[in-house]
């Protein structure tokens, strides 16, 4: 059979590993001849031979391997092939309970292990023909598996212009008198539904009442991917969807989640990133994909990859953990709005300092290395020149990645979302460094970034100063100045000056007509994450204020949005404080309102995070891991009611009260705005 599609999902078999593969309108499976390997350091060269005897032992290979943490020495590693991933687990379960030897090179899964050889991930576009090749449901002879050769590349599958894959999709969404909801506290079912479906390149979409979700079961068992939230799975079920027939489910978690051909985008890049095969990436943290791809670059190099992350830590004094347990220069500014102000932001400020600095566990601290001092603490790090880190050649290539796809976004739709996906596994990388359960993680290592963080930052606000600029915040990486009278033109000298100075690439993140600093709630004293501005080009831009906040209720997040629309027509800051008392009017209405009683239902709802689950994502900080699910609530007295109970009354005050609050966001106090402010540093 000849066949045409992408590797939608994978899975091991006895004798190599089947491939399931779709062109958007069937699915066939193409099974391929692999060896399931183990990797063994047995101190007892007798016993190779015992484990030799297990019935799906193939053969057994000595290589020379680099042993962790420091990845200097080697180790004669025993490669153990089996038929079958279960004579794998059988001989691996027997040397741990047994103690005679450590395993090494378990993560990622047997799928993806396999997959590295043949050199295509998971996702990739190709051709496959041979006799191996059968519908889904069917399983050839072993003598029929396919080899290598069978399958044909259409593209190439790292390539950073591929096609997007056609899979078919179904997104099912569900949704109550509120609004859309993805949980149910009260176990009651949603109202109507809401199916979006992909075949053959074509889309469509259809809504009503739950009871007619069932015409639509054949469409939705034929899916290729399915997306559906974790707390309504059980509703397709008994309208007659087979769920098990649909390879890949996504879940979809807040109202906010990225629909389903956008998670698609990513999702699929992330398989390009780390060879994981969709079925692993749906329910996975996103450190899953960020460390795959470093246990790519790692085997390569034949370096071993223990079970659990291997420290090696010097010992701290109280002085040291003082100056070294710390994050990046955060400040509580002053309060105020501020006239003529660029926001300016180091371009993936710590990926860049990891890669630069060739920060990685085996590099920092390394015994027998040239070292390098690390400005800040009592760390040193192996130059590049000696041997590269293992990180900072992962994350070196992930932001080269990213960078040319950001310059394909003018041209290609799908590569924004593309740079995005990659975006999260910058900014996850650097946590995962510090994470103590990370296999490429050490504490030592993160330290050596914040500390670098810290030392370049002080060189920016270094050269701002020196060239008249007000340093009014500074938020890690993200740096806010001011100057009267100063021109894009001057912006942009002192982004140069930065650069030179720094070495780090910096960009012009946004250029503020005027930018409003706000207060904590109830207090003068300002917040470090809330602001808001008119920018240069007429639109606003709102960071940490209610109208963005998800658990905000419709009736404070409207009133807001109102207030900002009026603010925002201010071209100056003198124009701004003129329209202070007409925005205090829009929200002293509002109060009226509420007091009266006169807002629609659904604006009384909030959102609230209720627990923690596994398994997904609502992409606002990555993917999977535990995530926030949401329900719905609205006060009554001094307790919530779930809104899926429907509305029976609310407690009038308490809006007034959130009303209150919001309004103090957008007209806070605005002490000394035209002198030098004291700004307190955080960290």
């Amino acid at each position: 059979m000849d066949f045409e599609g992408w590797i939608l999902d994978a899975r091991p078999e006895a004798g190599g590993i089947s491939l399931l593969l779709s062109d958007g309108g069937r699915r066939v499976r193409a099974w391929v001849r692999a060896a399931h390997d183990l990797y063994l350091w047995l101190p007892d060269p007798r016993v190779l031979d015992r484990l030799l005897e297990h019935p799906e032992a193939l053969r057994a290979q000595e290589e020379s391997w680099y042993a962790p943490p420091w990845y200097r020495t080697t180790l004669p590693i025993q490669r153990l092939s089996f038929h079958s991933v279960e004579g794998v687990r059988e001989v691996e379960a027997t040397v741990r309970s047994l103690s005679l030897g450590e395993v090494y090179n378990t993560f990622p899964g047997p799928v993806t292990r396999a997959l590295y050889p043949l050199g295509f991930p998971a996702t990739s576009w190709v051709r496959i023909a041979g006799p191996g090749v059968l519908p889904d449901g069917e399983t050839p002879a072993e003598s029929s598996y396919l080899g290598r050769e069978a399958i044909t590349f259409l593209e190439d599958p790292l390539a950073l212009g591929y096609t997007a894959p056609r899979f078919r999709t179904a997104e099912v969404r569900f949704f109550d008198w509120f609004g859309e909801t993805t949980a149910s506290p009260s176990r009651r079912l949603p109202q109507r539904y809401h199916l979006s479906v992909t075949s053959n390149g074509e889309a469509w979409e259809e809504e009503g009442p739950l009871s007619d979700l069932g015409r639509h079961a054949r469409e939705i068992s034929a899916a290729d991917v399915l997306m559906v939230p974790r707390a309504f799975q059980g509703i397709l079920g008994r309208a007659g969807v087979v769920l098990p027939a649909v390879p890949i489910t996504l879940h979809r978690h807040t109202p906010n989640s990225a629909p389903l051909p956008e998670e698609l985008v990513k999702i699929v890049e992330w398989c390009r990133i780390s060879f994981l095969p969709m079925g692993e990436l749906a329910g996975a943290s996103i450190g899953k994909p960020l460390t795959a791809n470093e246990v790519w670059r790692a085997v390569r190099r034949r370096y071993l990859i223990p079970d659990r992350a291997v420290h090696i830590e010097r010992r701290k004094s109280l002085e040291d953990l003082t100056t070294h347990d710390r994050g990046g220069i955060l400040f509580r500014p002053v309060p105020g709005i501020y006239g003529n102000v660029a926001q300016l932001d180091f371009a993936s400020m710590y990926p860049a300092l990891i890669a630069r600095w060739n920060i990685s566990p085996e590099t920092v601290n390394a015994p027998g290395a040239s070292p390098v001092p690390v400005p800040g603490v009592r760390h040193m790090v192996e130059p590049s020149s000696e041997r590269r880190g293992i990180v900072p050649e992962a994350l070196e290539w992930l932001i080269a990645r990213r960078e040319e796809t950001r310059r394909r976004s003018a041209t290609d739709p799908l590569a924004d979302l593309r740079q995005g996906a990659i975006k999260w596994l910058l900014v996850a990388s650097f946590g995962y460094l510090g994470f103590r359960n990370a296999r490429f993680g050490k504490i030592e290592a993160h330290e050596c970034v914040t500390a670098l963080s810290r030392h370049y930052m002080r060189q920016a606000i270094r050269v701002a100063t020196d060239r008249g600029f007000r340093v009014l915040h500074v938020m890690v990486d993200s740096l806010f100045a001011q100057k009267d009278g100063a021109t894009p033109e001057d912006f942009e000298a002192l982004l140069g000056a930065i650069r030179t100075e720094t070495g780090l690439a910096i960009k012009t993140d946004a250029l503020y007509d005027w930018l409003v600093l706000c207060n904590n709630r109830g207090t003068e004293i300002g917040s470090p994450a809330r602001y808001f501005g008119r920018l240069s080009g007429g639109e606003l831009k709102v960071k940490g204020l209610d109208v963005v906040r998800r658990d905000t209720p419709g009736v404070v997040r409207k009133a807001q949005a109102a207030a900002l629309s009026e603010l925002g027509s201010a071209l100056t800051p003198e124009e701004y404080e003129g329209k202070r008392s007409h925005v205090t009017a829009l929200f002293e209405e509002t109060m009226r309102r509420v007091r009266r009683g006169e807002v629609d239902p659904k604006d009384w709802v909030l959102t609230v995070a209720r627990g923690r689950r596994a398994g997904g994502s609502d992409r606002g900080g990555g993917h999977g891991g535990y995530a926030d699910v949401p329900y719905v609530q609205i006060i009554e007295g001094d307790r919530p009611y779930m809104a899926d109970l429907g509305f029976s009354g609310v407690a009038r005050e308490h809006y007034v009260r959130l009303l209150e609050k919001a309004m103090e966001q957008v007209t806070p106090a605005h002490p000394g705005n035209r002198t030098s402010p004291k700004i307190e540093v955080l960290a």
